[in-house]
């Protein structure tokens, strides 16, 4: 399901599941808060102004710090790269942070464009080389296909993918919202075992 709405693939051993959407981001930003201070440095979300609220809530109940980038009609209230250079060039020091991104805007039902996107990841990169990039695809199936994979594409770079994680609703898919079920895909090894060390502590290696 994930490779024929958004063009990516990715091997069995790369998903994780969980149960839920929300459980699935709770523990993305638990991880990256204990991972980010192992290294000494100081975690923090950066979310498009026009994102969905309960990122904001579990990332407080989390104790991360939060800076929302404001979105404007001017961009069709989606995130732009000069956002992301104007809050890089007075980031603070020793912080590094988790962009995330929603492909398909919740909730304005806007596309990100696929070239503003590149510049994006573009200066997130180049400013923060840990950075963590929490790619929302839970409404990627409502779009035509073929937008929505030119978007994903690129994501599709080496140096990019390394740094992301993807997350799928499967009950919104299946129109079963009650049942409760997600999966976050990851190709990076290091990030992917760090969350599968936080489920097993939480879980006792239960599904999260």
């Amino acid at each position: 399901h994930f490779a024929r709405i958004n063009g990516l693939s990715f091997d069995p051993h790369e998903v994780i599941y969980s149960s839920g959407g929300s459980p699935a981001i709770g523990t993305v930003l638990e991880v990256f808060r204990n991972e980010s201070q192992k290294k000494n440095l100081h975690p923090r979300l950066l979310y498009p102004g026009h994102s969905f609220a309960t990122v904001v809530s579990i990332a407080k109940e989390k104790n991360l710090t939060l800076h929302p980038l404001t979105t404007t009609p001017t961009h069709h209230y989606t995130l732009h790269s000069d956002q992301l250079t104007e809050y890089f060039d007075s980031a603070p020091a020793n912080t590094t942070h988790l962009l995330y991104l929603t492909t398909l805007n919740n909730p304005t039902s806007l596309f990100l464009d696929p070239d503003e996107l590149a510049k994006s990841l573009a200066i997130a990169l180049q400013h923060d080389p840990h950075i963590l990039l929490l790619v929302d695809c839970v409404y990627n199936a409502t779009a035509p296909a073929a937008r929505i994979q030119a978007l994903m594409n690129v994501f599709r770079q080496p140096e990019i993918m390394e740094h992301c994680l993807f997350l799928e609703s499967l009950s919104k898919f299946a129109a079963r919202t009650g049942t409760r079920s997600a999966a976050l895909f990851c190709r990076n090894n290091q990030w992917r075992q760090a969350i599968l060390n936080n489920v097993r502590v939480i879980s006792a290696g239960h599904p999260f």
